[in-house]
């Protein structure tokens, strides 16, 4: 990743966004590795199927979300993630393997911090933990919101929704 130059639009992050770009600005003055840059469209953070081994957050861009199609057909694309999006992070709490795809669909400025570097940094910082774990949470319910709008609303409905979320 090339090296972060500053963001002038720094002030309207979460604030869980900016915790985690400061532990990870922190990790990187004391490791000497740079954690945030930019990365080109097209560019891959990760695969579906291979271990997770760091933890994202989109600080400008939008990264796609997809996921294999049944059969092996085309990937379905299943979220979008924007301006203060966390990735990876659930499949971090289930110590498993990712089970979507990330690319960037536009070019991206993205924060990573390394599982191995995630559990010092939140063993230091249980504010940003618990803002973390209310991501996730936040996250699932949406899921379930989601669900619910699939099983409910019309093909129609569905779409207007789909829009307004885009144009957030």
């Amino acid at each position: 990743m090339a090296a972060h130059t500053g963001d002038d639009r720094s002030g309207d992050r979460p604030a869980p966004l900016e915790k985690f770009l400061a532990a990870a600005e922190r990790l990187a003055s004391s490791s000497g590795i740079q954690a945030t840059g930019w990365m080109r469209k097209g560019s891959w953070l990760f695969h579906a199927g291979t271990p997770v081994s760091a933890v994202y957050a989109v600080l400008d861009g939008s990264v796609i979300r997809r996921k294999a199609g049944l059969g092996g057909g085309e990937p379905l694309a299943v979220g979008l993630s924007s301006r203060g999006g966390i990735l990876g992070l659930r499949t971090w709490l289930g110590s498993g393997c990712h089970r979507l795809s990330a690319q960037c669909v536009a070019d991206s400025l993205i924060c990573r911090i390394d599982i191995g570097d995630l559990d010092t940094v939140l063993a230091a910082d249980r504010e940003l933990e618990r803002d973390l774990l209310a991501a996730v949470a936040l996250d699932l319910g949406n899921a379930q919101e989601r669900m619910l709008q699939v099983a409910t609303l019309s093909v129609r409905d569905r779409l207007l929704i789909v829009l307004a979320q885009l144009s957030r």
